[in-house]
């Protein structure tokens, strides 16, 4: 990974181990450019730990990074300045957990249901950050659903709860390889975010996709919209 300011790069191994799943171990090395004098160089540690069971739809993923040196992620440098003038700068990572868990209903016709975990905790202070979230996914009738609640928390601060419910229904009949979305997403102290919109594919080749979105959002937020078009050329496929 190459940017102007920051520099990274990473080398791993993965194994199969039986039946027991799989496992991988990679490092990753950064040089992170925080001020025009002040460089940090840095290195991650990650173990990871995969396993799908076919007869049960079981997936699970565990993930531990461990931190030494200076290690910056690439956004955490980019926005290390900001971060640190408004307050909001919680020092350099010490290490970090991840849990995923999906479990496939009655063979996946009653949808899916997943759960996810993630903790990081900081070496300058006490302060750590968590998430817990829940997602059910199902498809009734070529529509898809799907309803998740996350619960996002730092240290010393009020957490932050949402519930997001989403809509994805083809729009076949009448354009081919085009979906029409709904969304709606509640968060802590009423906010409330309102989207609808249309993507979908276009050419021979599917290689011209589009969106188009409009969204309102509650405690002054206001309206929103974006668009898109983008081209994929056979050189680049």
């Amino acid at each position: 990974q190459l940017a102007q300011n920051y520099k990274a790069a990473n080398a791993g191994i993965g194994s199969m181990v039986g039946d027991w799943g799989s496992l991988s171990f990679d490092t990753t090395l950064a040089n992170s450019e925080l001020t025009d004098n002040h460089t940090e160089r840095g290195q991650a540690y990650r173990l990871q730990y995969a396993k799908s069971v076919t007869a049960t739809g079981s997936t699970l993923s565990l993930a531990g990074i461990r931190f030494a040196g200076d290690f910056y992620h690439f956004s955490d440098a980019s926005n290390w300045r900001e971060d640190e003038s408004n307050g909001n700068y919680y020092g350099q990572p010490r290490e970090q957990y991840r849990l995923n868990l999906t479990q496939m209903i009655n063979n996946g016709q009653w949808g899916s249901l997943s759960l996810s975990w993630y903790q990081q905790n900081y070496r300058q202070s006490q302060i750590n950050q968590r998430s817990l979230g829940i997602s059910y996914n199902v498809n009734i009738a070529s529509i898809d659903y799907a309803l998740s609640v996350s619960d996002n928390r730092t240290y010393g601060t009020e957490s932050d709860k949402q519930i997001a419910f989403n809509v994805s229904i083809p729009l076949g009949r009448w354009l081919s390889n085009a979906w029409a979305t709904a969304n709606v997403n509640s968060a802590s102290h009423g906010r409330t975010l309102y989207q609808i919109g249309i993507n979908g594919m276009l050419l021979e080749d599917n290689n011209l996709s589009y969106a188009v979105s409009e969204g309102y959002g509650t405690h002054g937020q206001g309206n929103s919209g974006s668009a898109s078009l983008n081209y994929l050329g056979s050189a680049a496929q």
